[in-house]
């Protein structure tokens, strides 16, 4: 039986894990853009959010949508590792679609926005799948803040 070298099977993995998100971790530097969708049924606000996301480094927002079921339809047809999701929407709300993104996609991280701020709206969230929520008047710094650390 011929023995391998590690330096033989290595670059095969290095290949295999540079096409594949493995894990949740995405602090390494090498690291492709975090792929972001931002979703709110206001335009003005889904404008703020989209500006909010991309002052982080290394985020990259390639879809938004004005109500949960197109929010959903865009994550299926786009390889998305981050979405931030207000929860009053139209069609679909947004504790469906956390619930919904949570089962399929359980490594994604779930960021949910809300003008209304108050326990059982967080406890709902966070429940329905969110990693965090953040209140829309903690803007900007709240979201920028809460997705820095959950890339950490």
């Amino acid at each position: 039986m011929r023995s391998i070298r590690l330096s033989e099977v290595r670059p095969m993995f290095t290949d295999v894990a540079s096409e594949i998100e493995l894990g949740r971790n995405l602090t390494n530097e090498t690291r492709q853009p975090v792929r972001a969708l931002v979703a709110d049924d206001f335009p003005h606000m889904q404008q703020a959010l989209v500006a909010c996301v991309q002052t982080i480094p290394g985020i990259e927002v390639v879809a938004t949508a004005l109500n949960g079921q197109e929010a959903l339809d865009k994550a299926n047809a786009t390889a998305l590792q981050l979405a931030i999701i207000d929860l009053q929407m139209p069609v679909m709300d947004g504790f469906k679609l956390l619930r919904e993104l949570r089962r399929v996609y359980p490594a994604m991280y779930l960021v949910a926005v809300s003008g209304h701020s108050n326990a059982a709206v967080t406890s709902e969230a966070i429940a329905a799948g969110a990693d965090v929520f953040v209140s829309k008047n903690e803007l900007p710094f709240g979201l920028v803040s809460a997705v820095e650390k959950l890339l950490q």
